[in-house]
């Protein structure tokens, strides 16, 4: 039984290095293509919520250069972002009731 056991934590840590790996490339992909594009504050892609403001924003750049018009993208995303994730918790606490 001991055995398994450490079988288990050894493979949950194993998870838990590769997410937070993911994430910490992500986060580095994220404000490296803010800096390049000007964006101040482009550290805020390496923080969890941050980022989704920081993909708003690089997004309203786009919209804007290929259609010339402004969008409001970066409020909105973040929003989104912040509901889904309170629906996420909320479910998931209601499955364990």
């Amino acid at each position: 039984m001991a055995m398994g056991a450490l079988l288990l934590i050894a493979g949950l840590l194993v998870y838990l290095a590769i997410i937070i790996g993911l994430s910490a490339l992500l986060g580095f992909g994220r404000y490296l293509m803010a800096k390049h594009a000007g964006i101040p504050h482009a550290w805020l892609g390496l923080v969890p919520f941050g980022n989704a403001y920081i993909t708003g924003l690089l997004a309203e750049r786009a919209v804007y250069t290929y259609t010339g018009k402004k969008r409001s993208l970066a409020f909105w995303y973040l929003i989104a972002q912040c509901v889904y994730v309170c629906v996420y918790v909320c479910d998931s606490e209601m499955l364990l009731v």
